[in-house]
């Protein structure tokens, strides 16, 4: 769950057929199967809902976390399983590429539309933790999403890919060992693009759950 300025509060959780309350307009109001995500905004008096969506393809769609921005856009990522999962022209890999994957989902603030939609993962398990390291309800999955001052995509999560896509110059371009290492990542505001992308890990399991921004702009 998250909330924007005027105080309405963002919440996303598993639908496992169909019934989920979808709004008319929504973006996809229809149950693609396995396990989509729902997701819902409610007014700031929590008595009303203003859109309420179905998202996800033929897998299991996971959401994870959310954030939005100051434009009222939400934002949400995942893990996925869907070789079908809803993706944006242009976006930056609009393919499954393993077991699972991540998602970056990027809605407009009437919930009706994407502003981006994307994979990003490699050939093994992403998105996902193992419970050596994260043995609490919800850590399977957990991560942060951030959005930063120029409304591109900050994202810290868990990789057990050993080609994890990562860009030229970055603080550590190889797997690090072990089952599964951190990553962290920046898209644009439209998903089309990489900005940046690195592993942080060593030799055995490493993962990450949340990101923060210092004042002088450092992660």
């Amino acid at each position: 769950a998250t909330y924007d300025l005027n105080g309405s509060l963002y919440a996303g959780g598993e639908c496992f057929a169909v019934g989920w309350a979808v709004t008319p307009g929504a973006f996809q109001i229809a149950y693609a199967g396995g396990v989509d995500a729902g997701i819902n905004k409610y007014n700031p008096l929590g008595t009303g809902v203003m859109y309420a969506t179905y998202f996800g393809g033929s897998g299991s769609d996971l959401p994870s976390n959310m954030v939005v921005n100051n434009n009222n856009e939400l934002a949400i990522t995942g893990s996925t399983s869907s070789p079908n999962l809803p993706t944006t022209a242009g976006c930056y890999n609009n393919t499954l590429n393993g077991v699972s994957d991540a998602y970056v989902v990027h809605f407009n603030a009437a919930g009706n539309g994407l502003i981006g939609a994307t994979y990003i993962g490699g050939s093994g398990a992403d998105a996902q933790n193992l419970n050596t390291l994260s043995p609490n309800y919800g850590d399977a999955s957990r991560g942060e999403i951030y959005f930063d001052t120029n409304d591109d995509i900050v994202l810290a999560m868990s990789t057990q890919s050993n080609d994890f896509p990562t860009t030229p110059g970055a603080y550590q371009t190889a797997f690090g060992g072990g089952s599964q290492d951190a990553c962290f990542f920046k898209l644009n505001s439209s998903c089309s693009n990489l900005i940046f992308s690195t592993y942080l890990g060593g030799t055995l399991e490493d993962a990450a759950f949340s990101i923060a921004k210092n004042s002088v702009g450092n992660w």
